[in-house]
């Protein structure tokens, strides 16, 4: 049996309209280019696509999983060939520029991504939303956050060698698969080269959803953002703000005419507040990616939660929450001696109510990284 050379993947639901076109084009291409190949079609749907693509001689993986990244690894797993090509079973993609992913490839590109460039768009072919705001802006924060040069994020027309997909080790099972693949290959410092290529007015209805699956994509590079955007913005504000509401607790201060009073006070325990949650944020963040398996443990983070155990974590909880509460329980016994008058210890009050929420914060903070780390996947 000859070597294959290509595996196209054709992930596929219920597109009966289009996958034996896409079939056909695919056995065209590979005969016309001298291509030794197979086309692998990933159903998980309910329709005759399944039965059309086997008559036209595709191999058809069934499965019952949902998603577009799960459609896309059951269709990898099965592969024999040395390259992966992957395309979309509805059409969109023009199969003739296979060959020209596939010379990316061969030239040394470790990814080869598809960008729809203008001009090759047909009319209709993507929602404005999509186009102008969503893509642009998605795959703009994916370069700026893991220091890539992707020109189109979202492209599902990509080739790259079976040994660098498994190398990736993907795991994601919606359409922030796409992230995911781009975002592995920039942190393992793998080459990505842009190829541009047309992009067709579907048939059918699309089952693309322009928010949910924008925040899944978010929410993905959230997960693999680096440490330093949340977790030393968070210190940072949580200083700021800590030292504000230090500074104003002996009282009002004034600079030439301006007096500072209440006000900063309140604002210090704001920052203090927001900069300890978007910390925590980001410990959490980088804990379940570590937890659940889709990205290895943060030398940062983990020197950061050795302070959140679930001994050591709830033991500070408590007494910063005591602190606060005899700060609180203070006052009130004052206010309860002067025949309940005027309260005029409100500055302390903030600051006492601040350590207080500190306190609470901590506490269960440490139960949930504590619980993240007796799930992860890396552990014996």
């Amino acid at each position: 049996m000859p070597e294959c050379e290509v595996s196209l993947i054709l992930p596929c639901r219920n597109e009966e309209a289009t996958v034996g076109e896409c079939v056909k084009e695919a056995k065209g291409v590979f005969k016309s280019n001298g291509i030794k190949g197979e086309i692998i079609v990933s159903d998980s749907g309910t329709d005759k696509s399944a039965y059309i693509a086997a008559q036209l001689g595709a191999r058809v993986i069934a499965h019952n999983k949902m998603g577009y990244g799960a459609a896309c690894e059951e269709g990898a797993r099965a592969a024999s060939g040395r390259i992966l090509v992957f395309a979309d079973a509805d059409g969109t993609y023009d199969l003739t520029e296979i060959p020209n992913l596939i010379k990316a490839v061969k030239s040394g590109a470790d990814l080869a991504v598809g960008y729809r460039v203008a001009g090759r768009i047909e009319n209709k072919a993507m929602p404005l939303l999509n186009r102008y705001v969503g893509n642009p802006l998605l795959t703009s924060t994916l370069n700026v956050l893991f220091h890539s040069q992707v020109k189109d994020a979202h492209c599902g027309f990509r080739a790259l060698p079976t040994d660098v997909h498994k190398k990736l080790k993907l795991r994601t099972q919606g359409m922030e698969y796409a992230s995911e693949m781009l975002v592995k290959a920039s942190r393992l410092g793998l080459t990505i080269v842009n190829v541009p290529v047309g992009y067709r007015r579907r048939k059918g209805k699309s089952k693309l959803r322009p928010f949910p699956d924008g925040y899944r994509h978010l929410r993905l590079m959230l997960l693999f953002s680096p440490s330093q955007l949340l977790l030393l913005p968070g210190l940072l504000m949580f200083a700021v703000g800590f030292a504000l509401l230090s500074a104003m607790l002996s009282g009002p201060h004034w600079l030439r005419v301006v007096t500072f009073d209440i006000h900063p006070i309140e604002l210090g325990s704001l920052l203090t507040l927001l900069g300890y949650n978007i910390f925590l944020m980001g410990i959490y963040a980088r804990k379940y990616a570590s937890a659940v398996g889709i990205d290895k443990p943060d030398p940062l983070v983990e020197e950061a939660a050795v302070y959140l155990t679930l001994e050591r974590g709830g033991l500070i909880g408590l007494i910063l929450f005591a602190c606060g509460f005899a700060m609180n329980l203070n006052v009130l016994v004052e206010w309860f001696s002067s025949g309940f008058g005027e309260l005029s210890e409100m500055r302390t009050v903030i600051f006492a109510s601040t350590i207080m929420l500190l306190g609470v914060q901590t506490f269960f903070s440490a139960i949930f990284v504590s619980a993240m780390d007796e799930f992860r996947s890396d552990k014996d």
